[in-house]
């Protein structure tokens, strides 16, 4: 810190940094959610299972390969996932890299039909058992409320990328229903109008997945897909997901404000004299 005062260095953890290490901790607070990451991004493959989605994209070329045969006519967004330096297919997952984790939320929300139709084309057709398996796993997964709980947390990984200070303004855009000043809005992911909203392009997926309707796949006998969205709007689910997300939201932007503002306080620490004389010997 310059020119504060002349002999004092101080080393302060930056809002950055202290952003990675509470957006960690905060999925935390919420298992249905970090339950949904481990299983669409970040679980580790093990000798039964192939691990998260995209940890298993990442992993397998077969899979890979598969997806892009998939989604081939779809701009090559495969192509755009393996080679950016920032993508799933390229991180090593460390904890502190969420950026990793955005582009793969972000990836399915914008493409989840084509996810869908990939998951059941392996869940129906692949001879290895183990990889048919973890298909219809995942599809599990991809209920109705996950598909918008996926959408809800894509804004909100997104909106934690973004500099500390635009953070809480936008996230009281997508999610609150009281703006800054105390005025009553609606929250943008409730808003049908805000048609580039993840929540409403999976909306959008889902119905032209099931034409409105209830959405079933059976192969050779086998239910390998149920989707439950008969006359499913935004606003069916989303309410109950926004009490997922205002608690993840709350533990986040606490976080990073409470360790800043501890940062401070220790690095200042010595300079309380009252404080250090009644608490060390030196």
């Amino acid at each position: 810190v310059d020119n504060l005062l002349p002999r004092l260095t101080a080393v302060v953890r930056c809002y950055a940094h202290s952003a990675q290490g509470t957006l960690e901790a905060c999925l935390d607070v919420d298992p249905e959610a970090k339950a949904l990451i481990l299983d669409l991004v970040t679980r580790f493959a093990s000798d039964s299972d192939r691990g998260g989605l995209g940890r298993a994209l990442k992993n397998s070329p077969k899979l890979a390969r598969l997806f892009q045969r998939e989604i081939q006519t779809d701009l090559c967004k495969i192509e755009e996932l393996c080679t950016s330096t920032n993508s799933c297919m390229k991180a090593n997952f460390a904890a502190q890299r969420f950026n990793s984790i955005v582009d793969v939320l972000r990836l399915l929300s914008l493409r989840i039909n084509s996810v869908v139709k990939f998951l059941i084309r392996v869940a129906g057709t692949e001879e290895d058992k183990k990889l048919r398996i973890w298909a219809k796993n995942i599809l599990k997964v991809l209920t109705a409320k996950n598909l918008i709980m996926l959408g809800c947390l894509t804004e909100f990984f997104e909106a934690a990328s973004r500099r500390a200070q635009e953070v809480r303004e936008q996230m009281s855009r997508l999610f609150d229903f009281h703006a800054a000043d105390g005025s009553q809005q609606v929250p943008l992911v409730l808003n049908k109008d805000f048609s580039r909203g993840y929540v409403q392009m999976i909306c959008e997926g889902m119905q032209e997945l099931s034409n409105g309707k209830s959405f079933n796949v059976i192969h050779e006998g086998e239910l390998l897909y149920h989707l439950d969205c008969y006359q499913l709007t935004a606003r069916d689910v989303v309410a109950d997901c926004l009490g997922h997300i205002s608690h993840l939201k709350a533990c986040y932007l606490n976080g990073i404000l409470s360790e800043h503002e501890a940062g401070l306080g220790e690095g200042l620490a010595p300079f309380d004299v009252q404080h250090w004389t009644s608490n060390h010997t030196d």
